[in-house]
């Protein structure tokens, strides 16, 4: 699997791009089947930039502060760049 990508378990299934708040949130995170993954920062102008039309090209969806109970909010790439971008 690539280390940026995980299943999702919303309602279809898509694949997500896990992102947190904070580092340390992120590192809680690594643990089990991600115990060997380290968090990398992507750069704000560089997620607005390129990782939003990709993951849009993949019909992927953002999760946002994924934590132990497997719960995050899943958001479209393009409502998180527009809520980032105000």
């Amino acid at each position: 699997r690539d280390p940026l990508w995980s299943r999702g378990l919303g309602d279809v299934y898509k694949r997500q791009l896990l992102l947190w708040e904070s580092e340390e949130a992120a590192k809680a995170q690594c643990k089990e089947e991600w115990k060997d993954y380290s968090p990398v920062e992507i750069n704000l102008d560089e997620f607005l930039d390129a990782w939003v039309e990709d993951l849009n090209e993949d019909n992927a969806l953002v999760g946002i502060n994924w934590n132990d109970d497997q719960v995050c909010t899943e958001i479209e790439p393009t409502g998180l760049a527009r809520a980032l971008s105000e």
